[in-house]
């Protein structure tokens, strides 16, 4: 009688432990509604604390059902018996899951983590992006004296038929034909202007390039005081307001290329 009512005790002391090392730890409790590779994941921000509970637990277990032999274990029903291994295994199941999941979150979340650039990596990068944004200069710079070569002879040729038109010397056909030149010429410069915009935000926005932003500044605002004249008719004004532009952008070029 006196071994039975020990076995009570320790029975209702195992109780209490598990439900308290459970209560605490309820991330190793797994839902339905929750993946274990969730639950798994918080195991590696417990602490060693946790483990001496859990051992705590599986020795008592061990020592109240017969893992460590007592004098009564002989004594126990079938079903105390069976109640006792699913106690056991409820138990191991909870440690088991303890120190190896640690050890596995732990090994995912170092694997995750990108492996930052070596200098060699980033000075080449920085070489590439400076390449990029010189050819996007020279090609500004190819553009604008086609366009300012081609608008010489346009300019002049608009400003005579203006001047003739003045005098009646002109068709309505040779009008209209003046026109439209005119229209083309005004649509090179506005998408001179749009071009210059761009490339200034690009070169302020990329940190490779923002060295060489300082020099590029104000080409946009010479592109659009170029747009503002051939609005006005002034084409030519318009075409060596362009040719400062040209400057500018060569400077910024060789500075780059140096």
């Amino acid at each position: 009688m006196f071994e039975q009512e020990e076995r009570v005790r320790l029975d209702a002391a195992f109780h209490r432990k598990l439900c308290l090392f459970l209560d605490c730890e309820s991330g190793f409790v797994v839902h339905e509604a929750q993946s274990l590779d969730q639950k798994l994941s918080f195991l590696r921000h417990k602490s060693d604390a946790t483990r001496s509970r859990c051992a705590s637990v599986i020795l008592t277990a061990a020592s109240v059902f017969g893992t460590i032999p007592t004098k009564s274990a002989n004594r126990l029903t079938a079903e105390e018996e069976t109640n006792n291994l699913k106690l056991i295994g409820a138990t191991l199941l909870t440690a088991s899951l303890l120190v190896p999941s640690s050890a596995f979150s732990q090994t995912r979340s170092r694997s995750s983590k990108p492996k930052p650039p070596t200098a060699a990596q980033q000075a080449q990068r920085a070489s590439q992006v400076r390449t990029q944004g010189a050819t996007q200069v020279a090609e500004q710079v190819k553009n604008l004296a086609k366009f300012t070569y081609l608008l010489g002879s346009l300019s002049t040729s608009v400003a005579a038929v203006d001047e003739a038109s003045k005098k009646n010397e002109v068709s309505q056909a040779g009008q209209q034909q003046n026109e439209q030149r005119k229209a083309t010429l005004k649509v090179g410069f506005r998408n001179f202007r749009e071009a210059l915009d761009k490339l200034e935000i690009d070169f302020r926005n990329t940190p490779e390039l923002q060295p060489y932003y300082i020099k590029l500044a104000g080409v946009a605002a010479g592109a659009a005081t170029a747009e503002e004249q051939a609005n006005a008719n002034q084409f030519d004004a318009g075409g060596r307001t362009l040719l400062n532009v040209i400057n500018r952008l060569a400077d910024v070029l060789v500075i780059m290329r140096q």
